[in-house]
């Protein structure tokens, strides 16, 4: 994923929670708020519950790859996305299933009016 698309800091991130707007399933949450700037940013935060390194890292890789062939349709969102201890059971084709379902949700969501 591009740099450009990163949310990286904790500012920025603290607000996008303080927003409360969110979507979510078993597995993913993404919560949500219109962005400063004029293109989508993404953190990606993954718990020390989860697992080791190796396993944290590994779902990131995930999320990201997923999202980035969509990254170019969605606009001015600043989003976080959580990943759920029972994702890890989950193989690739259904984690991709999960977080489809989550952008297409995320995808309506912005197009209502009490969002702004």
């Amino acid at each position: 994923m591009n740099r450009k698309y990163s949310l990286k800091k904790n500012k920025d991130i603290a607000q996008v929670l303080k927003w409360k707007k969110v979507v979510s399933n078993a597995y993913y949450i993404i919560y949500y708020r219109p962005s400063l700037v004029s293109q989508i940013r993404f953190a990606f935060s993954v718990s020390k519950k989860i697992g080791n390194a190796v396993t944290r890292n590994y779902e990131r890789r995930v999320m990201k790859e997923v999202i980035r062939p969509f990254l170019e349709g969605m606009k001015e969102l600043d989003c976080l996305m959580v990943v759920k201890k029972e994702a890890t059971k989950l193989t690739f084709h259904e984690k991709e299933q999960h977080i489809l379902v989550l952008i297409e949700k995320l995808a309506k969501k912005k197009g209502e009016k009490n969002d702004q």
